[in-house]
């Protein structure tokens, strides 16, 4: 016989709780060891069931996740009220890194925790952003291709209206195809940013694409661009497209070397940088070492690892799992936590 509902949504589910969130713990603290890459902490602020906002916090690292707390938001959950919220959760989980959703009030939010906190990577959520920029597209002209399929379907409807035929003009299709041209890349990026596992480099091999230059020039100049650069560069299966790229401010060879010492100097809070400007220049020469990324199983962080002890007198490994270790989408916090929230009505919390 199953025990009650009370039984099992109290002193079970708690001991249950307990010990698992013990394991995922464990699990996340044996990741930062082996890695030694940075915690990140992703949030997403939404309003359940019960009408209640609440904030959802997760602790990431290379793709093993910990759901956090899940303190409620209030009824202010403005900039101001979501920046001192999240301050008191990061330092209680002493977190290196910081990633939410691009909303406007989270985005502030960002902008003012980055003053306080310099030392730290703040961003948005890429695949949140990703689906912000399809809805973008739609909203464009090419919405109006939408209709003519409406106009395939009931275009032999008694009822149909005279003046709809316009839809049925040809020049549509070769308007659809360059919807289709915009909309597949875009769909492709979104599906790939949010796999728990994306790093920076992901980021930009994703809208590299010639197809979203057009869509994505706005939304990448609010980006931090010399870190996701950085971080192309770093990314043992980017590198060699990374010393293909165009010279520009942020992305040529001679470049980047100043982009790794202003990034170490800055996360890890020290003004010793040892060689690492020499390191990042023969890295991006090819020579920093005949390691291949096929040649070695795992993914970024267990190539960099074997940096680590190939070159130990070198600080670029450090760096580089530093860099790859920051997390770029929320979408694994947002779909656990809503799933959550489903359970977390008025009515069940009532129950005595």
């Amino acid at each position: 016989m199953l025990p009650s509902r009370r039984i099992l949504g109290g002193r079970l589910l708690k001991e249950h709780a307990k010990r698992w969130f013990k394991k995922a713990i464990e699990a996340l603290r044996t990741m930062q060891t082996n890695t030694e890459g940075r915690v990140n902490l992703s949030s997403d602020v939404w309003m359940n069931i019960a009408k209640v906002h609440l904030l959802g916090v997760q602790l990431t690292l290379f793709g093993v996740a910990l759901t956090y707390v899940l303190p409620p938001a209030g009824d202010h959950h403005d900039r101001l009220a979501i920046a001192e919220e999240l301050e008191k959760i990061m330092k209680k989980a002493l977190n290196e890194n910081r990633n939410t959703d691009n909303a406007s009030q989270c985005a502030r939010a960002r902008r003012i925790s980055a003053l306080r906190w310099p030392q730290m990577i703040f961003m948005f959520c890429f695949a949140h952003d990703v689906n912000n920029l399809v809805k973008a597209i739609l909203r464009s002209t090419f919405r109006e291709s939408a209709l003519q399929m409406l106009y395939r379907q009931y275009k032999t409807d008694d009822d149909f209206p005279t003046c709809l035929h316009v839809w049925g003009d040809t020049a549509f299709w070769s308007k659809l195809k360059s919807a289709e041209a915009v909309i597949a890349p875009l769909s492709y990026a979104s599906y790939r940013l949010q796999r728990e596992e994306n790093t920076c480099g992901a980021v930009q091999d994703s809208v590299r694409r010639e197809e979203l230059v057009k869509c994505i020039e706005h939304r990448w100049s609010q980006c931090e661009q010399p870190l996701f650069m950085l971080g192309y560069a770093l990314h043992p299966a980017y590198y060699e497209h990374a010393r293909e790229l165009p010279s520009t401010v942020v992305s040529e060879v001679g470049v980047l070397p100043k982009i790794a010492v202003y990034y170490y100097r800055r996360l890890f809070a020290t003004e010793d940088v040892g060689f690492i400007w020499s390191d990042m220049f023969t890295w991006m020469r090819g020579t920093y070492t005949r390691a291949k990324p096929n040649e070695i199983e795992g993914g970024p962080w267990e190539y960099w690892q074997y940096m680590t002890k190939e070159k130990p007198n070198s600080l670029l490994p450090q760096l580089a799992i530093a860099v790859l270790s920051v997390a770029v989408n929320t979408a694994t916090c947002v779909w656990r936590f809503c799933e959550l929230g489903q359970i977390h009505s008025a009515l069940r919390h009532r129950v005595k």
